[in-house]
């Protein structure tokens, strides 16, 4: 059946919720890939920014910027903000975001620092970032950006998983590995799906036995699914 309807329409674009802007009269099975691509890719984007939040190193700035943080000091041009994420070392991917698309956000970026997060409009936490290495800013970050109105955001089952919950962003949905949508420059690591600091199928998600069995050889792969969570 046209290979069970073209996999129930690409999980009908890579679950709608995802894909502001998008049109349900696109047609075009090209132009679908190219929506899901450039949403692994924008996953794939938060989650390389998350890395220098969950292991940054010590640096003497952090009672400066914390102090900003709590006073609300926030640079909210999307240019200064485009600069401030686009500062990380790591240049083997495209920034998904746009001047243009980061103007239609709410952005706080830590004033005189590279270090920020963004809201979208329907409450989804992006681009949280720590581009100058201050060690334990993640966690102020995070609560500030909850305060904001964020009640969402998305990202690979690994490493995250156990920094989210800790602020209890319940899981609420996955997507499992696409070969097709893969990111530039992934970096297939192995993750042990019995650990539930690093795997929903531990202990938030139950699945049938052929179901598991087939993750547990994707997270060998280092191929993990996108995992959806929410506050609500």
């Amino acid at each position: 059946m046209y290979k069970k309807n073209l996999k129930k329409y690409k999980q009908f674009v890579f679950n709608m919720s995802l894909m502001e802007n998008f049109s349900m009269s696109v047609e075009s099975n090209t132009e679908v890939d190219e929506v899901i691509k450039k949403t692994y890719n924008q996953i794939y984007f938060n989650q390389i920014l998350m890395e220098n939040i969950v292991n940054d190193p010590v640096n003497e700035s952090f009672e400066e910027v914390v102090t900003n943080i709590f006073t609300d000091r926030w640079d909210k041009d999307p240019h200064h903000f485009y600069d401030s994420i686009s500062s990380l070392k790591r240049k083997e991917f495209l920034i998904p975001y746009t001047v243009a698309e980061l103007s239609k956000f709410d952005l706080y970026k830590v004033q005189g620092y590279n270090i920020g997060f963004a809201i979208k409009p329907d409450g989804d936490i992006i681009s949280v970032h720590n581009n100058d290495n201050i060690k334990g800013i993640g966690e102020y970050l995070m609560k500030k950006s909850i305060q904001y109105g964020g009640n969402k955001l998305d990202h690979f089952d690994g490493f995250l998983t156990k920094f989210y919950k800790k602020f209890n962003f319940n899981f609420k949905n996955n997507n499992i590995w696409s070969d097709e949508y893969t990111p530039d420059n992934w970096k297939y690591i192995p993750l042990n799906i019995d650990d539930p600091d690093n795997s929903i199928y531990a202990v938030e998600l139950k699945v049938p036995e052929y179901e598991y069995k087939d993750a547990k050889i994707r997270y060998r792969k280092g191929t993990p699914d996108i995992v959806y969570r929410s506050l609500l």
